[in-house]
């Protein structure tokens, strides 16, 4: 699988490997090990990776061995169409799959979050920013740290019944 040239899709079992982020565009690719017939290991070590458009409307789970696609050097052909073999056999593989999906997700999130509001989070926390700011210019560096660390500790508090009231549905 690392000639350049051209080669013949041969149908061979797969293991999805979770969602990654394009460096290049910072879409949401999908990794996929393709396994050797002899040994049921991966060929690479690294995976390939397809554009969610490759996958059709089902979803694939991360660890789970599939069949009924063919690979070349550059392309996969079938993947909407494979289907459910079994569990991949090394568990730690599948935890670091799983542990990647989860991290690419969570930024991705994070970015969403941040686009729609940034902006709001700045204005409310401004007064706070101002205030740790004037006591780390009067050296009251530990009072600085702590009222930050007050702040974090009550954004996880759960909200109390009349706070609960005041939240707009």
């Amino acid at each position: 699988m690392t000639d350049e040239k051209e080669s013949t899709p041969t149908a061979k079992d797969f293991v999805y490997a979770g969602r990654r982020q394009s460096a290049k565009d910072g879409k949401i690719i999908h990794a996929v090990y393709v396994l050797s017939p002899k040994d049921g290991k991966p060929e690479d070590e690294r995976p390939f990776f397809y554009d969610a458009k490759v996958f059709g409307r089902g979803g694939l789970s991360i660890g789970v061995v599939y069949r009924g696609a063919s690979f070349d050097n550059a392309r996969a052909y079938g993947l909407p169409d494979a289907r459910w073999l079994g569990k991949y056999h090394d568990a730690a593989s599948i935890v670091q799959w799983e542990a990647a999906d989860d991290r690419t997700m969570r930024e991705l999130a994070a970015k969403r979050l941040e686009k729609t509001h940034k902006g709001e989070v700045e204005t409310i926390l401004l007064p706070l920013r101002r205030h740790v700011q004037t006591l780390r210019r009067r050296g009251a560096h530990s009072d600085a740290s702590a009222l930050v660390n007050l702040v974090m500790a009550e954004m996880y508090r759960p909200l109390t019944k009349t706070e609960l009231e005041d939240v707009d549905d």
